[in-house]
């Protein structure tokens, strides 16, 4: 009778027991999936994707994971675990890159300092033709609208857009033109959007419709990028 009662004791702690040493194993020390075959889990798990930026192994809270970053289009990247024992994705999730951060941030700033600076000038036109007014004297100066009309410049602002376009054929768009007093003369100075960074300035005569000058301008955002790229490389 003994013996039978220790035997069912003994058959009801083995359930038990097994658990509690399968419990304890501790996480494989080596991966049982490729490289190659997480790469393609990650790569299968973003839509849009560009190709692997990177990919590693490291352990996280004693699990073993591949870490690949995927690249995808505009600033950042995805990043995603893959647990290296069966393949299962741990965590998606997009990450920002230093670079595009930065780039994002100092962006946005010129444009608002640049957005400022236009302002600040009108501002100023307006100022000096008050002034030019009350001594009856001709300066330089920037025409605000209300000016242009009144000016009566023998060429259009649009035929002066198109003089500026027909300089520049490869150019995406006008970005913007302003009427000015230069050393005495009238012109329409043009700011032409051209393939990579910067655009053009393009100085045509107000009169006559001759190009006096033009100048390539990086422009506050364009000289900021170059400042940053030097700073991260």
């Amino acid at each position: 009778m003994n013996t039978w009662k220790t035997l069912v004791l003994a058959a009801a702690l083995v359930p038990a027991g097994a658990g509690m040493v399968a419990a304890q194993q501790p996480a494989p020390a080596e991966p049982t999936i490729s490289m190659d075959r997480a790469q393609a889990i990650a790569l299968a798990r973003v839509p849009n994707q560009q190709g692997v930026k990177s990919v590693k192994l490291e352990r996280e809270d004693g699990l073993l994971v591949y870490k690949v970053e995927v690249e995808t289009p505009g600033p950042g990247h995805q990043d995603v675990r893959v647990n290296a024992s069966n393949g299962s994705v741990v965590s998606d999730r997009h990450a920002d890159d230093v670079v595009g951060t930065a780039e994002n941030k100092v962006t946005g700033a010129a444009h608002d300092v640049g957005h400022a600076v236009t302002h600040a000038a009108k501002e100023t036109g307006k100022a000096v033709s008050g002034a030019a007014s009350a001594t009856g004297k001709t300066v330089d100066r920037v025409f605000t609208d209300k000016d242009v009309k009144n000016a009566h410049p023998g060429v259009s602002e649009s035929r002066a857009r198109a003089i500026a376009m027909r300089r520049f054929p490869s150019a995406k768009e006008v970005k913007d033109a302003d009427l000015k007093r230069e050393g005495g003369v009238l012109v329409w100075v043009v700011s032409v959007d051209t393939p990579g960074e910067g655009h053009e300035l393009v100085t045509i005569n107000a009169n006559t419709g001759h190009i006096l000058r033009t100048h390539h301008e990086v422009g506050i955002a364009g000289k900021t990028k170059q400042a940053v790229e030097k700073v991260v490389h």
